[in-house]
């Protein structure tokens, strides 16, 4: 059976093997590969402090840990997907973790410049260990290339897209682009007062960084801040995080010091969520 499996995938592709290495070409030895990919991640997933590595650093580590080669990772994806067709697997709910492992370690193989691998060891500002493998795309541009080759134009709508000379190098497009502006916007006074706060009141450094999520020091300061200017802004205020996950971790440390309650006091609190009708509803509250 598995040299008629082997020989229907050499028909029903005449490139195959020019494309995949010989290594991972037979599917129990592609199967033995994607057991060592596995292995490599769990062990890799076993760290318990933060990781903002590099992809290249990751797929270095890999290789030296697991036996693997960064040519056969790079074409995991596609191999696994041939396999199916060959195997005429037509529900994939089943292999879809395989197939997100695949693709993982295939574009984390391929791409280096632009992309961050993030591991977050714990969650939830928890104890217990519960890790978090992201694969983040930092360049726009990747994201645009796909956009760029199916469409011969694209517009952008925005009342706060400035400066405009600023995306056309962010997202690598041409700079031919007309503004236009439907009215002009004037204030009456100068509302608008910038202010950079940098340290607590205990001269504590106040960051987002990942390294520093989950410090207590930093997040009781970023509350007490927050509190003293719900002391003294008569009106309402708009509080922004990095991210959702994030907002949850401090609002519950801020629960646990009291802040919330303190905060209570002067102002009434809706928390934005991901589900559309709930925020809707807090932004018509507010």
């Amino acid at each position: 059976m598995e040299s008629n499996v082997q020989n229907k995938m050499m028909t029903s592709n005449s490139s195959f093997g020019d494309l995949v290495p010989g290594n991972i070409r037979n599917p129990e030895n592609f199967i033995g590969f994607l057991r060592r990919v596995l292995i490599a991640i769990k062990k890799f997933l076993k760290t318990k402090e933060v990781v903002v590595n590099s992809p290249k650093q990751m797929i270095d580590q890999f290789i030296n840990t697991a036996m693997l080669d960064k040519e056969s990772m790079s074409l995991a994806s596609m191999r696994l997907r041939m396999l199916f067709d060959t195997m005429m697997i037509t529900s994939t709910d089943e292999m879809s973790n395989l197939d997100l492992v695949a693709e993982f370690i295939s574009i984390a193989s391929i791409n280096s410049d632009g992309f961050k691998v993030i591991l977050e060891p714990y969650k939830d500002a928890s104890t217990v260990i519960d890790p978090q493998l992201q694969l983040c795309c930092l360049d726009p541009r990747i994201a645009m290339e796909k956009v760029k080759k199916q469409f011969k134009s694209v517009i952008f709508t925005s009342g706060t897209m400035t400066p405009l000379n600023i995306y056309p190098k962010l997202l690598g497009m041409q700079k031919d682009i007309t503004v236009l502006k439907s009215h002009n916007i004037y204030l009456p006074r100068n509302s608008i007062h910038p202010l950079i706060v940098t340290r607590g009141k205990d001269q504590v450094n106040l960051t987002s960084e990942y390294q520093e999520r989950g410090n207590k020091q930093v997040s009781r300061n970023y509350g007490e801040f927050l509190l003293s200017l719900c002391k003294m802004v008569p009106d309402g205020m708009v509080v922004f995080f990095p991210s959702y996950s994030y907002m949850r971790d401090i609002i519950l440390e801020w629960v646990q010091m009291g802040i919330i309650e303190e905060i209570f006091r002067h102002k009434l609190i809706l928390v934005e969520t991901k589900e559309i009708k709930e925020t809707l509803t807090s932004i018509k509250h507010y």
